[in-house]
C-alpha cells in the first residue's frame, strides 16, 4: 500500500519523555528539548483541525483522520491528547479515524481510554524483555517491559483498537526479528514494522544495513507463512507504483510544539538539523495573536516537486516507482540535496525489491495497516 495513502494530520504533542532509549537524540547533551521541553498549544492544534477539515485536503469520500505523535511521549500530556481528539471528533461529526504512536509506558486509565478512542495504535517495542530493557529503559533506568506487555495484552482485546508494533533494529536484535513476529502472533496484533537504527553519526549499536536486510528478509518470509504483516520503511511502496515516497510530499501537516507546520516526522521543530538545511520542510507558522496559521505556498510547491520525475540520481533505477527516492528525511540528511538519496538505503531497497518480487504491484489493500 503506497505510503502516501496515510493521509492524516499529525500532532506532535510534546518534547518530554518517560523513557531513555539508547538511540534517541532527545536525551543528548545537544538536544534543544533538554532544558525547556514544549507542549503543543491547544489553540494552534484546534486551528489546524479547522483548516484541514474545511479545505480540500480530505476528498468528500475520504474519512477524516488525525495522528497523535511525539518526539517524546504523547501520553504524558494526556489531557491535551484527549482534548484534541474530542475536538477533532466534533469537527468530523464523529466520523473520525484516530491513529496514535506511543511507547506504551502508562497506567490502566490511559490504556482504557485508548481502547475507546483510538482506531490504530502503534506501540514502540524492540523485542522481548532483555532487548526491550536494553534498548528502551525508563528515564530512571528501570525495566519498561512489564508495563508495556501488560498494556499490549489489555488494549489488543479491544473491539475498536488495532495494535501494531513499531520496532527499531540494532546490532543487538537484528537476529531476533522473528521473536517480534511470534510475540505479535501470540497477542493477535495487526502488524509489525521494524526499521534499522539509522543516524548520520556512527553509533556503537547500529546494525550493518545489508546484514539487517538479510535478516529482515528471513523474518518477512516467516511472517508471510504465519499471515502476519511485516514491513519496513524501505518496502512500504513495493505493492503499488507511486510518484512520491510518503505524505510529506503532499504535504500532509504535522503541527509542532513550537508552533510550526512541518512536513516530516523527522522535523519536529524549526531549530533542528534538517529545517536549517532545508527550510522548505516547514511550510506553515502559527500566529498566536491572530489565531491564524500562515502557509508558505513556495515551500508547499517545493515539497510537491520531490517526485519520481525530478529525482535525477534515480532516473534509471529499477525501484524508482516503488521507492520515489525513499524517506525524505533520511535521504536529505545523507545527501545534503533536496532531491538526493541515501546510497546505503538504496542498496538495501534494491536488494529487498528483487527478493520480495511476489508482492510487487500486488495492489492497494485497505485492510493492511500502513507503516507508522
Amino acid at each position: 500500500m503506497g505510503f502516501y495513502r496515510k493521509k492524516l494530520i499529525t500532532f506532535f504533542i510534546n518534547e518530554e519523555c518517560n523513557m531513555k532509549c539508547i538511540y534517541c537524540p532527545i536525551h543528548s547533551e545537544n538536544s534543544p528539548h533538554k532544558s525547556k521541553p514544549k507542549v503543543i498549544d491547544l489553540k494552534f492544534a484546534k486551528k489546524g483541525v479547522d483548516d484541514y477539515f474545511s479545505n480540500d485536503f480530505f476528498a468528500p469520500h475520504e474519512k477524516k483522520g488525525i495522528r497523535i505523535f511525539s518526539n517524546g511521549e504523547a501520553m504524558l500530556e494526556f489531557e491535551t491528547v484527549k482534548e484534541i481528539v474530542a475536538y477533532a471528533h466534533k469537527k468530523a461529526d464523529n466520523d473520525l479515524f484516530v491513529e496514535m504512536q506511543t511507547n506504551g509506558y502508562f497506567g490502566k486509565d490511559k490504556a482504557d481510554w485508548i481502547k475507546k478512542n483510538v482506531d490504530l495504535l502503534w506501540i514502540s517495542m524492540d523485542g522481548l524483555k532483555e532487548i526491550q530493557n536494553k534498548h528502551r529503559p525508563t528515564i530512571d533506568d528501570n525495566s519498561s517491559f512489564e508495563v508495556l506487555n501488560k498494556n499490549i495484552k489489555n488494549i489488543s482485546k479491544s473491539k475498536r483498537t488495532k495494535v501494531g508494533l513499531r520496532a527499531t533494529i540494532s546490532k543487538y536484535n537484528v537476529d531476533k526479528q522473528i521473536e517480534l513476529i511470534d510475540y505479535a502472533i501470540d497477542n493477535k496484533l495487526a502488524a509489525v514494522f521494524a526499521d534499522p537504527w539509522g543516524s548520520l553519526a556512527e553509533a556503537e549499536g547500529q546494525p550493518d544495513l545489508m546484514h539487517y536486510a538479510k535478516e529482515f528478509l528471513k523474518a518477512w518470509k516467516y511472517a508471510r507463512q504465519k499471515s502476519m504483516t511485516y514491513g519496513n520503511e524501505m518496502t512500504v511502496n513495493f505493492d503499488e507504483e507511486v510518484e512520491i515516497y510518503c505524505r510529506s510530499c503532499i504535504p500532509a501537516p504535522q503541527f509542532t510544539p513550537d508552533g510550526y507546520v512541518s512536513s516530516c516526522d523527522m522535523v519536529n521543530n524549526k531549530d533542528g538539523f534538517l529545517p536549517k538545511l532545508f527550510p522548505e520542510l516547514i511550510f506553515g507558522e502559527y500566529n498566536k495573536k491572530e489565531n491564524k496559521i500562515y502557509y508558505n505556498q513556495y515551500h508547499i510547491k517545493k515539497l510537491q516537486s520531490r517526485n519520481v520525475y525530478n529525482l535525477k540520481d534515480c532516473r534509471n533505477c529499477i525501484v524508482l516507482k516503488h521507492c520515489a527516492g525513499g524517506c525524505i528525511g533520511i535521504a536529505m540528511s545523507a545527501s545534503f540535496d533536496f532531491y538526493g538519496k541515501h546510497d546505503k538505503y538504496c542498496a538495501v531497497t534494491k536488494y529487498l525489491f528483487k527478493k520480495m518480487s511476489e508482492i510487487v504491484n500486488n495492489g492497494y489493500d485497505k485492510n493492511i495497516p500502513i507503516h507508522p
